[in-house]
C-alpha cells in the first residue's frame, strides 16, 4: 500500500530547504503558441528574479496540449509560492508541477 500524502502538505511534512533546483513543468493548452508560452513563464521568472534554464516542449499524444518544461533555481518559500500562483494564471495553463 502507498503512502498518501494530504492535498495542503505536497512534500509529506519534509520541509524545503532553499535555494532549490528543480523543472518548473506546465501544462498548456495547444492554443498558445509554445514560445509565447516560453516567453511569458521567463518573463514571470524575471519578474520575480527567479534564475531559468533552456526550455523545453513536449507535445501530448493528441496534440491537444504540450508540457513545458524549464528549470529554475527559486530562493525563498515566498517567491516559490508566487511563481506556482502567477504560473497558473498564464493564458492556457492547465497545471502546474
Amino acid at each position: 500500500m502507498g503512502t498518501r500524502i494530504k492535498s495542503d502538505d505536497p512534500f509529506g511534512g519534509v520541509q524545503l530547504k532553499f535555494p532549490v533546483k528543480f523543472d518548473l513543468k506546465l501544462f498548456v493548452n495547444g492554443a498558445m503558441p509554445e514560445q509565447e508560452a516560453i516567453d511569458a513563464v521567463k518573463a514571470l521568472c524575471g519578474t520575480l528574479s527567479v534564475p531559468t534554464g533552456k526550455a523545453s516542449v513536449r507535445p501530448s499524444q493528441g496534440g491537444k496540449y504540450y508540457c513545458l518544461t524549464i528549470p529554475v533555481t527559486v530562493d525563498s518559500k515566498d517567491t516559490f509560492d508566487r511563481l506556482f500562483a502567477a504560473a497558473r494564471d498564464l493564458p492556457g495553463v492547465k497545471m502546474v508541477l
